[in-house]
């Protein structure tokens, strides 16, 4: 549904239908057999699995999810609501980053070279043609130097370093380049707008089992030995699931909640003693172990913006997050706290003993705990962003006065210019945005190849 929102936006090529082969050419799905095989690749560069081990507590959280009335599968499948241990970019135990599995493979390559310690500080415009023909970079000593490029420049800086880039290359809203010093070279209002970002809020509860360093000389040599044991795992948070909220469309597979659990992470024991205990004993009883849940708002309303501090390439933007400010996010977040809340009270997880932290958030304590008034008051004092920032550089039709590319991620009004990355996303993408931006990748390298090969 997401990508097709994307096409419906003036995105032609950007359907379902015609990204899903993108995601399928980066990945080799080493459990395709049972995943929705229809739905993944294989034989790409990117190993995607399951981790080796989960937390026994983990199984039981996709149990009570059942209970709850939820599926559990492939939530990168046909279906995409429900509970499951998460694939990811990994093979035996090991994650991979993009780096390790494209950049590693192609390091001999003659036309390939990477700078280290270097910081891209602007695009080469001509601003009489308004063409990109090179990239200005500091290094890490501080010098200056020019790259030209031949053909065209590719930002790919995320979603906060791309559009601070066009920035500082005279690219943008001409009265924020203006304020601090930046010659305007093309006129361009999107940049650095429709910044939003999945917004969470973390629930922490109490189990019956005692903090426990997990991580010792025993653990660390299975892992070293058989690839496996609780060093090749995230513990719970490889746990996850996707839920509609009453907000939601029922008659879509749309969800709009994402919930991430977390605890049970391997954590090293300071003496290497087996089962030692983490924390401080109170009264002499020893610390309990703790989880989090997690709701995710993955539709979110509220957009925010960015702009440059000053002219500096080595200056951090400013960025207004503007997290929370649409009432949407926060009932459809408050919807997902209140189904959070049911998850340790089913009987698949009635052995844990997991109780809730009821400690008030820091300036709620006048509200009563549990209403909807305290869990907004609560959402907004302690609001958790993802890392998964988008749509800074908008893709749109040109009539589209808010799109800083194309369809074929060209940026407006510069030639020989593309962004890829989570920044040209229209509307972030429902759940991690990872793959999505690697499909993004693709496709555009596939647009530039099918430019430059056919001339």
């Amino acid at each position: 549904r997401d990508f097709d929102s994307w096409a419906e936006q003036g995105n032609t090529g950007w359907s379902y239908k015609d990204v899903l082969p993108y995601f399928k050419k980066s990945e080799d799905n080493l459990q395709v057999e049972n995943m929705d095989a229809d739905y993944h690749g294989v034989g790409g560069l990117l190993p995607v699995s399951i981790f080796p081990y989960q937390p026994p507590l983990a199984m039981d959280i996709l149990k009570a999810g059942q209970e709850l009335g939820q599926r559990v599968g492939d939530l990168n499948g046909k279906y995409h609501d429900g509970f499951a241990i998460a694939q990811t970019t990994s093979k035996n135990g090991t994650r991979y980053s993009a780096s390790r599995a494209f950049l590693r493979p192609a390091n001999n390559r003659p036309n390939l070279h990477i700078m280290l310690n270097t910081t891209a500080a602007r695009v080469l415009v001509d601003p009489a043609k308004k063409q990109a023909y090179g990239v200005e970079v500091i290094t890490g000593d501080g010098q200056k130097q020019k790259i030209l490029a031949r053909k065209e420049v590719v930002v790919s800086g995320g979603a906060v370093n791309s559009p601070q880039l066009l920035l500082l290359s005279g690219i943008g809203p001409k009265e924020d380049l203006q304020k601090v010093g930046v010659p305007l070279v093309h006129h361009l209002p999107g940049v650095g707008r429709n910044l939003h970002n999945h917004v969470a809020f973390r629930i922490s509860f109490y189990t019956n089992s005692t903090a426990t360093s997990d991580l010792n000389w025993a653990t660390a040599m299975q892992y070293m030995l058989n690839r496996d044991g609780v060093m090749s795992s995230t513990g719970l948070s490889q746990t996850t699931a996707m839920i509609k909220t009453k907000f939601a469309n029922a008659s879509e597979d749309h969800p709009d909640i994402q919930i991430f659990f977390g605890g049970y992470l391997a954590r090293c024991s300071k003496t290497g003693e087996i089962g030692e205990i983490q924390g401080t004993l109170k009264n002499g009883v020893p610390p309990r172990r703790m989880i989090t849940i997690t709701p995710t708002v993955l539709h979110p309303k509220s957009t925010g913006y960015l702009v440059l501090k000053n002219n500096d390439p080595l200056s951090y933007p400013l960025i207004f997050g503007k997290y929370l400010t649409d009432p949407f996010d926060v009932a459809t977040l408050i919807e997902g706290i209140k189904f959070s809340l049911k998850i340790p009270k089913t009987k698949a997880l009635k052995k844990y003993g997991i109780t809730l932290n009821e400690t008030p958030i820091k300036g709620c304590e006048g509200k009563k705990f549990g209403s909807d008034d305290y869990w907004e008051c609560a959402v907004r004092r302690n609001t958790a962003a993802e890392n998964h920032q988008a749509g800074s550089c908008k893709m749109g039709p040109e009539q589209d006065s808010s799109a800083v590319v194309d369809p074929e991620l060209r940026v407006y009004g510069i030639k020989n210019l593309r962004v890829m990355d989570a920044s040209v996303m229209p509307r972030v993408t429902s759940g991690n945005t990872n793959a999505p931006i690697i499909m993004i990748a693709e496709k555009g390298s596939d647009m530039i190849k099918k430019k430059w090969l056919a001339q």
